[in-house]
Formats: C-alpha cells, sequence, structure tokens
C-alpha cells in the first residue's frame, strides 16, 4: 500500500466486538444463550436464603467493608451495602414543554422527543 493512502474497509471486514474481529449480521453473539444452570441456582438460592443465612451474608460484607486490606474490595463492600440497605440513587430526567391539546400518539411522540434529547445532553456533558 501507497504511503498516505487511505483504504475504506467494508463493514464486514471493520474491526469491533468483543474479539475485534467484527460482528457477522444475523448471528448471535451468544447462540448457546444462558447457562442452563443459572435459572436453577437462583432458584436455590432464593428457596433457601433464610434470614440467619442473609444475616450471614450481611455480616461477612461488612467484614470486607472495614477490615479487608485491599482498598477495592472494601470500596465495592461498602457500596453493595449501601446499595442495599439505603437503596441505589435515584435517576431523573428533567422534561420541559407542554402536552396540552395533543392527541395520545401526539403526545407519545412528544415524549419520545423529549426523552431523546434529554439523553443527548447527558451524552454531551
Amino acid at each position: 500500500m501507497a504511503a498516505g493512502k487511505v483504504v475504506e474497509k467494508s463493514a464486514a471486514q471493520r474491526p469491533g466486538g468483543v474479539t475485534g474481529k467484527g460482528f457477522v449480521k444475523g448471528v448471535s453473539g451468544n447462540p448457546g444463550g444462558r447457562p442452563k444452570g443459572v435459572a436453577e441456582l437462583l432458584a436455590h438460592f432464593r428457596a433457601n436464603c433464610t434470614p440467619e443465612r442473609m444475616d450471614a451474608l450481611f455480616r461477612g460484607l461488612y467484614e470486607i467493608a472495614t477490615e479487608d486490606d485491599d482498598p477495592k474490595a472494601r470500596v465495592a463492600a461498602t457500596k453493595e451495602l449501601l446499595d442495599r440497605l439505603v437503596g441505589k440513587p435515584q435517576q431523573s430526567v428533567e422534561l420541559s414543554g407542554t402536552v396540552e391539546g395533543l392527541t395520545a400518539e401526539e403526545r407519545r411522540e412528544r415524549v419520545l422527543l423529549l426523552v431523546a434529547e434529554a439523553a443527548a445532553r447527558k451524552e454531551g456533558k
């Protein structure tokens, strides 16, 4: 290839995805889907998660948050505790404008437009 010459790659040749090899149209990146044992594991956990076991889990997280040598582990454990005890912070979107005198479909379109504009502003920050 000559120096300074730019060659445009076709969509099939462009690197992308997790592997950097690109996406193939119509082919799933996860053809097997979720592993089969996940649903059963969650059901087993929910069925056997007694208040005593939950208490032990929270005590374990508290111990990591207050006594672990790894600062990343302390932060992660603290975040998990706060998320479950206090709740995750709510995200709000400020919408402005009026929708009076519009049909239901026109109101729906207006709301979708306002949400898209709010998302665009958020990305621009």
